[in-house]
């Protein structure tokens, strides 16, 4: 079961969450990244779901809200990592979770990024278009 991370609970769950982060080779995952993550938790900006079964956590999702210059809403999912296999039922009903919560907070679509083929077939299973290609060139400060 899929359940939302109230702003209180994070802290209870911090150690699993960055533990959880995918690996950037661009991004420095250091002690001020944490922080500005955690505080964005704590302010509502970020949202942390888990994904539990008895008392094993499954996955674990972060999520944002994210809106184009039109206007348009969408839930951003920011990370998505999976602790142990996760069936396609399963996949399914968080996923329906996720479409409830998107829809209260007025979005049209929820979106990732991903190179992951598991991820792109449940995308498309579940009625999203896979074409697109996330374009990210380094800025360099030397």
């Amino acid at each position: 079961m899929l359940m939302k991370l109230e702003r209180d609970q994070v802290a209870a769950y911090w150690e699993m969450i960055t533990k959880t982060l995918i690996v950037d080779e661009f991004i420095e995952y250091d002690q001020t990244y944490l922080n500005n993550m955690l505080e964005r938790f704590l302010k509502g900006i970020l949202v942390c779901w888990i994904a539990v079964k008895g008392q094993e956590a499954k996955a674990v999702i972060m999520t944002g809200l994210e809106v184009d210059p039109g206007g348009v809403r969408s839930l951003l999912i920011h990370n998505l990592y999976g602790v142990t296999n996760i069936s396609l039922a399963d996949w399914k009903q968080g996923f329906e979770k996720l479409s409830l919560y998107a829809e209260r907070q007025r979005c049209k679509f929820i979106v990732a990024y991903s190179d992951v083929q598991r991820l792109i077939k449940l995308a498309e299973a579940f009625g999203g278009e896979t074409s697109s290609r996330v374009l990210r060139i380094p800025i360099n400060k030397e």
